[in-house]
């Protein structure tokens, strides 16, 4: 027997990730694509955004998504998002039977065409391992509706969603996962968007790397010293992540994971994602925003903590 239809928007409600009063919610999305106040691309075709909690992301996210408001050309997004809570080295699918993920400003309904054409290859994890209770306990694909609700809010065809929850997928399975969705891709209708936060740093992670900082040399893999700013070398260690991505220098990005560990959750859906249009001419990556969810001191402790995001946009030029 399927499970229910509805996917609970579970990340919603007073002190959780974001609102789940309408109005408020529509407003504090409005506010954020306001304030993100860039040059707007017509001819994106995906977003490299952040899935943490409104509070810590909203703005940053907002500078992605600014380039897919009003758009009335997209279809069907696809929304790939790290899995956070259930191993595995493949994808899930929405659980079966499941036709409308509830969101606060506006429900969004699945292409069930398209995940059941996905759903009849073997590439794509047993769906028995991911449940809708399951479904509902990751949050990357969920922090992605809200934004993308409300940018077709003037819509009443609002585009259909096909979710994914990306597991740790080995090297050749991501190349074969960008062939799969490829197709899909060239379609003019269709949108993808990437969930990822960046640089998960503090013994809560299991990371405290930092990059040699070549003002007060500190040696990245030793202690740091009184001077170090963390802050600093956590962005440097970002920014050459984004460098990489921004040069659609896809092996480049694939050394820096391995060499450096850095903690970007959504790590295997960008290769994906890279895997796709790094040996496309047309194809321009760029950054527009960066943030951290707040500053460390000189000496982190073992709580203190800090998470970064970054904004995306992949558009053709």
């Amino acid at each position: 027997m399927h499970e229910m239809s509805v996917r609970r928007a579970a990340h919603s409600g007073p002190n959780n990730w974001y609102t789940n009063n309408p109005k408020e919610l529509s407003s504090d999305l409005e506010g954020a694509l306001r304030a993100a106040d860039q040059p707007t691309s017509r001819n994106a075709k995906a977003l490299i955004c952040p899935h943490a909690g409104y509070f810590y992301s909203m703005n940053t996210a907002a500078y992605s998504y600014v380039h897919l408001e009003n758009r009335d050309d997209v279809k069907r997004v696809f929304i790939l998002g790290p899995s956070h809570h259930v191993g595995t080295d493949k994808i899930f699918l929405p659980a079966p039977g499941t036709k409308t993920y509830a969101v606060p400003n506006g429900d969004l309904q699945l292409d069930l065409e398209i995940i059941d054409a996905l759903r009849a290859s073997d590439a794509f994890a047993d769906n028995r391992r991911f449940s809708v209770q399951n479904d509902e306990d990751e949050h990357s694909v969920e922090m992605q509706l809200p934004f993308l609700a409300h940018c077709f809010k003037h819509r009443s065809d609002k585009p259909t969603i096909v979710p994914m929850v990306v597991g740790n997928v080995k090297h050749a399975d991501t190349r074969r996962y960008a062939e799969l969705l490829r197709p899909y891709y060239d379609d003019p209708g269709n949108f993808f968007v990437v969930s990822s936060d960046f640089c998960h740093w503090g013994v809560r992670f299991g990371f405290e790397y930092l990059p040699k900082c070549q003002e007060c040399g500190v040696d990245g893999r030793r202690k740091y010293s009184q001077r170090a700013q963390v802050n600093r070398l956590i962005e440097s260690l970002d920014k050459d992540s984004m460098d990489l991505l921004e040069q659609k220098n896809f092996e480049g990005w694939e050394r820096y994971l391995e060499q450096t560990q850095n903690t970007i959750c959504g790590r295997h859906p960008i290769s994906i994602l890279m895997a796709m249009v790094h040996r496309d001419a047309n194809v321009n990556i760029k950054f527009v925003h960066y943030s951290q969810s707040g500053d460390l001191p000189d000496r982190p402790g073992r709580c203190d903590t800090c998470v970064a995001y970054a904004a995306g946009v992949v558009s053709l030029t």
